[in-house]
Formats: structure tokens, sequence, C-alpha cells
């Protein structure tokens, strides 16, 4: 009896060990889905945030930069759901309402200037990037089709600024080089470029403009120097040469 006691006994423990353990499993593996989720969730906040402050406004309209703060603020709430005890998330959420007023009121900036291929490069990524996600949002019916249209409108415009500031940079940068023909050859496209692109915002074509005006003014000018320098030490060298003649001719008369 004695042994059935004891066997009955440690196959209980069994079971209750077993069942412990499973149900640890189960915990881990809970609490490993909610990390996961978690990550993933935070990716997209990262991904959300680096295209609406790494694009420069001048090239998004409001509604744009509200819908990414908009889907910026869901992610956080959904983290916040995940792990209540993350101080940062309440933190961050507070920034995005805040930032959420800027916009509303049209206070909220980004300006970057187009320096180099690389970083214009880096800018058109970004802007197709964002393509796709309003791409995305439209299949989910965040946006409607007209808005879809309307954005995906502006973002092609963006590429073509991007061209237009990087044709200004290079023809800036040759000059600077001393590669004058192909400066102004690049000013040429920049300003041609310039009286086709539609719809553009009349300040930023504006300021083009006169920028593209003052580099070509100045090239005009480095070639004229140029061209007078190229002569000029020719003419030297050949009164040089005539007066040498005239006196080695004097002297041998003499």
């Amino acid at each position: 009896m004695s042994w059935l006691l004891i066997g009955g006994t440690i196959g209980a423990l069994l079971v209750l060990l077993i069942a412990f353990n499973g149900y640890q499993q189960a915990r881990e593996q809970q609490r490993v889905k909610k990390l996961e989720e978690i990550f993933k969730r935070r990716q997209q906040v990262d991904f959300l945030s680096q295209l609406l402050t790494a694009i420069p406004t001048r090239y998004l309209n409001k509604e744009v930069c509200g819908l990414l703060n908009q889907q910026i603020d869901i992610q956080l709430q959904n983290i916040m759901a995940l792990d209540p005890e993350q101080k940062r998330i309440r933190e961050e959420i507070a920034e995005t309402e805040t930032r959420g007023q800027q916009i509303e009121s049209g206070q909220f900036s980004i300006d970057s200037p187009v320096n180099s291929n690389d970083q214009a490069q880096a800018l058109s990524n970004q802007l197709n990037r964002l393509l796709k996600l309003l791409s995305q949002w439209q299949k989910r019916k965040l946006i409607s089709p007209t808005q879809f249209q309307l954005h995906k409108t502006r973002l092609e415009l963006a590429v073509k600024q991007i061209s237009i500031e990087l044709l200004l940079l290079r023809a800036s940068k040759d000059r600077m080089s001393g590669i004058l023909t192909t400066a102004m050859k690049h000013i040429e496209q920049a300003i041609e470029a310039l009286e086709k692109i539609p719809g553009v915002d009349e300040d930023w074509r504006k300021n083009r403009f006169e920028q593209a005006n003052s580099i070509k003014q100045q090239l005009k000018n480095e070639m004229i120097s140029r061209d007078e320098n190229r002569n000029k030490p020719a003419s030297i060298e050949k009164d040089i040469f005539e007066v040498s003649a005239e006196q080695d001719w004097r002297t041998q008369v003499e």
C-alpha cells in the first residue's frame, strides 16, 4: 500500500512538474512573441519617423506630414498597450502630439539642402519609399485613390525638383573647379527644367532661377576672363620676339 502511495505521489509530482514546465514554456513563448511584436512596431516607428524628419517639408504637403505623424502615434500606442511600463514611449507619444499641433498650424518645418550626389540619391530613395507606403495606405483604405494620386504627383514633382537642385550644385562645383564648359551645360539644363516643371511652388522656382542666373553670369564672366588671359601671353611673346629680332638686326648692321 505504501508503495502505491509513493508511486501515486511521484506520479502526481511528475504531472505537476510537466504542467509547470508547460506553463513556463507557454509564458516564455508569449513573452518572446510580445517582444517580437514590440520590435516590429518599433521598426515601423523608426521608419515613419525617418521619412517625416529626413524629407524636407518643401517636398511634402501638410496632409502627408499629418498622415505620417498619425501612423507614428498609432504604432506607439500599440507598443504602450503591449508594455505599459515603458516611460520613453509616453514621452514619444507626447512628442507626437506636439508635432501634430505644429503640422496643423503650419509651424512644422524640415529644411535640408542638397549638397552632394549621395545626398540627392538618398533623398530620392526616401521619396520612393514614401510613395510605396502611400500605395499601401491606399490599399488599406487609409487614403482614397484621389488622395493617393495627388500625393503621387507631388512626390514625383519633388524628384524633379531634386534633379534641378543637383544640376545647380554640379554647375557650381564645376565652376569652382574651372570646368566652365561643363558647368555652363549643367546650368542651361537646370534653367530649361525650371521653365518646364509644372505646379511647383513659385517661391522655390523664383529662388532657383535667381541662383541659376547668378551662376550663369559668373560663368560668362570667367569664360571671358579666361579667353582674355589665354590670348594675352601669346601677344606678349610676339612683342618680345619682334623687339629681340629688331635689336639683333641693328646689331648686325652696326
